[in-house]
């Protein structure tokens, strides 16, 4: 039971992240910007 619901919520999830990228190609691009950012902030700190 546990399991149909969490896989219920993947494909929700992928659908939804699907269905942005289709309306704006940008936001993907953005998003992998930002979190290779965030990497790099933590390297400086270390």
């Amino acid at each position: 039971m546990v399991e149909k619901i969490l896989i219920g919520v993947m494909v929700i999830s992928i659908i939804g992240l699907w269905l942005e990228l289709k309306k704006s190609g940008s936001w993907s691009t953005h998003a992998i910007k930002r979190k290779t950012s965030r990497r790099r902030m933590r390297n400086k700190e270390e």
